[in-house]
């Protein structure tokens, strides 16, 4: 468990020093994430508000999943971008760590079907299902992005399970 803190650690401290200004004024300016069959947005409408947007790009899927929005108010300070969801009142807000989306019976994006969030039992290492690599969508509360050479480095990390992470282009 040390040498996974020490890990994150030095890479961390890796971006920060490695990074190259992003242009100042991010107000218009959308960065993109594309994954198998979804599109992840961190869209800047303005100097304090932002959009996390998930876009399933699936047609036989409930509408109320296909397309997923998160407003944030965001601060950048040094190489990063703070974001804080819009109905966080405080400073310790503790939103769900992922967007609950009930299984779906789709053939596009199967991997938020039912059988595909089943782990299967494997002697060594466990592997992320279909599900948890391609289907789940982080809760925005309050989140770290950092900025990279003009990219966006968002990872959102939960003790005792992962991360789920996107480079935003």
């Amino acid at each position: 468990m040390k040498s996974l803190k020490l890990i994150t650690l030095v890479v961390f401290t890796f971006i920060i020093t490695v990074s190259c200004n992003i242009t100042q004024d991010l107000a218009g300016k959308s960065f993109n994430s594309y994954q198998k069959h979804r599109r992840v947005q961190l869209i800047f409408d303005n100097d304090s508000i932002c959009r996390f947007k998930n876009t399933f790009n699936c047609n036989d899927i409930d509408p109320m999943y296909k397309e997923i929005t998160i407003i944030c108010r965001y601060e950048k300070v040094d190489k990063m971008l703070i974001l804080k969801n819009i109905d966080c009142k405080s400073d310790s807000c503790n939103k769900s760590f992922t967007i609950d989306i009930p299984p779906q019976t789709s053939n596009q994006c199967d991997f938020l079907n039912e059988d595909k969030r089943n782990r299967v039992f494997t002697v060594g290492p466990s592997y992320p299902t279909a599900y948890e690599k391609y289907g789940l969508v982080p809760n925005i509360d309050i989140d770290t992005v950092f900025i990279v050479k003009n990219k966006l480095l968002f990872i959102k990390n939960k003790q005792n399970w992962g991360n789920i992470g996107f480079i935003f282009k």
